[in-house]
């Protein structure tokens, strides 16, 4: 190979690896155990990804990804193998559950939503008929369904409705 020949195959994989460094594709396959996913970017099905989360030491969380969810895919040097799933992005089956400055919303499958207006200082939650919300404290337990409301403590046992 020649000296052009092989600075024009260098220029060529430096073009390919950037344009791999950060990508958009959606999730075809997702595993919970062990958390990774296989994302479809163009014509490329990469191997499992791991994905970013939010805390992941002594505090942690979990949302995990899911088929069709539309992801930022981060690549160090470019290489797909090396791939982690940043975070997730809008699309036009999957829009934003608000449109307003002061919203903070999670909107959930089931019809759940968590939301605050720091505007209004209104902190709510909205689940639908069928569903509990479930307060526990040490032995004390709250639970509210659309039936009626229970208070179990060490001392108490209250039912009010269904």
């Amino acid at each position: 190979m020649s000296a052009l020949e092989e600075a024009l195959y260098q220029i060529t994989e430096l073009e390919r690896r950037l344009a791999n460094m950060v990508t958009i594709g959606k999730v075809v396959e997702a595993e919970y155990t062990p958390p990774r996913c296989r994302v479809q970017i163009g014509d490329i099905k990469t191997g499992w990804l791991d994905w970013g989360v939010e805390r992941a030491g002594l505090d942690q969380t979990w949302k995990p990804f899911e088929v069709d969810e539309q992801v930022l895919v981060f690549s160090p040097n470019g290489d797909l193998t090396q791939g982690i799933i940043v975070k997730s992005l809008y699309q036009t089956a999957h829009s934003a559950p608000a449109n307003a400055v002061d919203i903070t919303r999670t909107k959930f499958k089931d019809g759940t939503v968590i939301e605050h207006d720091r505007a209004s200082s209104i902190y709510s939650l909205s689940i639908p008929a069928g569903g509990k919300f479930s307060v526990t404290v040490g032995g004390s337990t709250l639970e509210i369904t659309n039936a009626g409301w229970t208070v179990n403590t060490p001392d108490v046992d209250w039912t009010v409705g269904g």
